[in-house]
């Protein structure tokens, strides 16, 4: 498996769980519309989207982890 062709976009409309996408506003490493389009193409009623401070490895809001 190669990380590169991973296509999450295609697999979320599928996922019908509920979820929380969580982004760092820093992250340099994720580009913030990759969350945004995960969240829009996500097939789940239930869900919810948290932008915190912080880059890509910062630990998160105690919140994000329940």
């Amino acid at each position: 498996m190669e990380i590169k062709d991973l296509r999450p976009v295609a697999t979320v409309p599928t996922l019908t769980f509920p979820a929380l996408f969580v982004h760092g506003i820093d992250d340099e490493l994720i580009p913030m519309d990759h969350t945004e389009r995960l969240f829009e193409a996500y097939g789940g009623a239930v869900k919810d989207v948290n932008y915190c401070e912080g880059d890509h490895n910062s630990i998160r809001p105690e919140e994000t982890s329940n």
